[in-house]
């Protein structure tokens, strides 16, 4: 008698520890149930909203040049072109900087001109007080015999040429100044004297807040007489007074290549103007390109300077309407009242079936093993040891099995002279490892997709309209990501590339229900809410199936929706007599196991073990099946 209060006490003290878990469990599955639109949406939108947040950091980042030059920003843009009447063209561009704290290095890229003869005059530093400039000094090249503080190199580019400046205890306001000089800047072309040099040495990205260019031409020449083209990154008014033309943007803009200016003069200007050989463009040409160039520019920086807006409108849209197709691919008649037998569908449907129903795709181990437990209720397959036994391996007539049964059948039970028709962990491994049983899973799950979109659960139609739909615009999303960074470098750009992976997840998982299948789903749901408190279930299939029946059709649908905790869990907490009646029901048909001739109401403290002791058993050797399947097919 104490023993028995013992083993009661032991037993109802597990069942509340065992209940609080599965209450909390419960909790989480119906709010995975009924909020299963929500989990799926923050775990997809939540990513790409804080990136979105994030957008304007990134959108402040262009791409920097190749050798980890840093871009520091510019403070004004100063360049002093001088075109003089023996041909050369002088160009002094000043640099003004803010920067404090360490070591600098700054690279500036000189790029191509009609002439291909350039020479560096100076490179110097200098303070800056009040706008003007202090203490200017000339920057030596580097010489790597002895140590310097402040140095500069030159390397040859295939578009130019590159200095790269390096200062040592950089603080405050400070400027840069570069001279080089085109030694046959004016070259002789169509009857004019042409003039075309690019500007702005600043490398690629960097940012500037104004720009002024000064261009002087040669005395007595007067700026009217000029045809000039400023290729600049914002519209901007060429001021004439003499014989000088300046050109200013106080509006912040990014450095890009090509920007620069081009120039048609009178050719009496330069009496030693000559051709230059090789040259196949015409003046016109050339005053064209540049004119193109600065359209092409102004148009990218209109685009640089509103990226922000344009990807976050365009993302924003394309996710709220993926949000609106992901409410309509859950949606489930919640309102629409049902009849009590609402259960029997998911207990007595194939579970393949009903796995997809609740995830909208494909869990392979979870529909095999499903499946075996189905054909082991079917006294196809014996389950007896930790492994499967097909009982008829040399069955002709497999007309009574669905497709995808069948073909598991043929794939996992294929007679082999060690094993023969068992299935166990050592085989599974050993036939993973084979490149068809890769190829014979995906035909698996082409067949299974293929009889389930054949059901009346699904519309076939509107699921490939979707998924084509959804697949084109992922595919429209990555195009524009990709145009828009190779035009902007915006790293920014890369958030639509992350619109196009939703949309294109959503395009090879999307199926439309029809209003059998919501209703279909919805009771899906409701079944493996109700997994864990399996008398619901019995009521509600009590006019179709016994309660011993509704117990052994549970078990393959709660294998399909990974509830097979929940499942167990209900069983051993039924009342005495019918615990007894459905453990020895469930161990008889899914391992064999003897039922008594005669079942008690109360049994014995050992015998009502020795069921739980089976049933964690059984347990146990589902979920070690269920893992050796997953990672049989990762």
């Amino acid at each position: 008698m104490t023993e028995n209060m013992s083993t009661n006490r032991i037993l109802a003290s597990s069942s509340r520890t065992t209940h609080r878990k599965l209450r909390n469990k419960t909790d989480r599955n119906k709010k995975i149930a009924h909020g299963n639109v929500s989990e799926r949406i923050s775990t997809l939108f939540v990513p790409l909203l804080i990136l979105l947040l994030l957008f304007p950091l990134l959108n402040s980042h262009p791409v920097a040049a190749r050798e980890n030059i840093r871009l520091i920003p510019v403070d004004l843009a100063q360049a002093d072109v001088q075109i003089r009447a023996d041909n050369t063209v002088i160009v002094t561009e000043t640099f003004y900087y803010t920067h404090h704290g360490e070591d600098l290095s700054i690279a500036f890229d000189i790029g191509a001109s009609l002439s291909d003869e350039m020479t560096i005059v100076a490179v110097k530093k200098a303070r800056v007080e009040q706008g003007e400039l202090k203490d200017l000094v000339n920057i030596t090249p580097k010489d790597e015999t002895r140590p310097q503080s402040i140095t500069y190199k030159t390397e040859k580019k295939k578009d130019g040429t590159r200095i790269i400046v390096n200062l040592s205890s950089i603080s405050g306001t400070f400027a840069i100044q570069i001279t080089y000089q085109w030694n046959a800047g004016v070259i002789k072309l169509d009857g004019h004297a042409m003039v075309s040099n690019s500007l702005c040495s600043a490398p690629k990205g960097t940012k500037i807040d104004n720009m002024i260019w000064s261009i002087t031409l040669p005395s007595g020449f007067a700026a009217d007489q000029a045809n000039v083209v400023a290729v600049t990154s914002h519209p901007t008014a060429i001021l004439q007074e003499k014989n000088i033309l300046t050109i200013v943007d106080n509006h912040q803009f990014v450095s890009r290549d090509g920007m620069g200016i081009a120039l048609r003069l009178p050719l009496s200007a330069f009496p030693l103007a000559a051709t230059k050989e090789g040259l196949k463009l015409t003046g016109a040409e050339i005053m064209s390109d540049a004119r193109n160039r600065r359209e092409m520019l102004i148009h990218v920086e209109l685009l640089y300077s509103n990226s922000t807006r344009i990807i976050s409108i365009l993302s924003l849209t394309a996710l709220l309407f993926l949000l609106v197709l992901l409410i309509v691919r859950h949606w489930t008649p919640r309102r629409r009242k049902f009849l009590p037998d609402y259960l029997y569908w998911p207990a007595t449907a194939p579970p393949a079936f009903i796995s997809i129903l609740q995830r909208n795709r494909l869990r392979d181990s979870d529909i095999l093993l499903s499946t075996l437990l189905s054909l082991t209720a079917k006294k196809e397959v014996a389950f007896i040891d930790e492994i499967f036994i097909w009982r008829n391996p040399d069955r002709m007539d497999f007309s009574s099995f669905t497709p995808w049964e069948t073909l598991l059948l043929q794939w996992l039970f294929v007679d082999d002279p060690k094993y023969g028709s068992v299935l166990a962990a050592e085989r599974l491994r050993v036939a993973a490892r084979r490149p068809d049983f890769r190829m014979i899973a995906q035909n698996f799950r082409k067949t299974l997709s293929n009889d389930f979109s054949h059901t009346r659960l699904m519309k076939r139609r509107l699921t490939v309209i979707f998924r084509v739909s959804s697949l084109i615009l992922a595919a429209l999303f990555a195009l524009i990501a990709i145009i828009f960074f190779l035009v902007t470098r915006i790293y920014g750009s890369f958030i639509l590339l992350a619109v196009a992976a939703c949309y294109a997840i959503n395009g090879l998982t999307y199926t439309a229900l029809t209003q059998y299948g919501a209703q279909r789903r919805w009771e899906t749901l409701r079944f493996a809410e109700t997994l864990g408190t399996p008398r619901k279930i019995i009521l509600s299939c009590q006019n179709k199936l016994t309660d011993v029946e509704t117990a052994i059709t549970s078990l393959p649908a709660a294998v399909a929706l990974d509830r097979v905790g929940d499942y167990f869990f209900g069983i051993k907490n039924l009342p005495d007599e019918l615990f007894y009646k459905t453990a020895y029901a469930i161990l008889h048909v899914y391992r064999d196991l003897p039922i008594p001739r005669h079942i008690r109401r109360r049994a014995s403290s050992s015998e009502r073990k020795m069921l739980f002791d089976e049933l964690n058993q059984m347990e146990r050797m589902l979920i070690v099946w269920d893992a050796l399947l997953k990672s049989c097919l990762i």
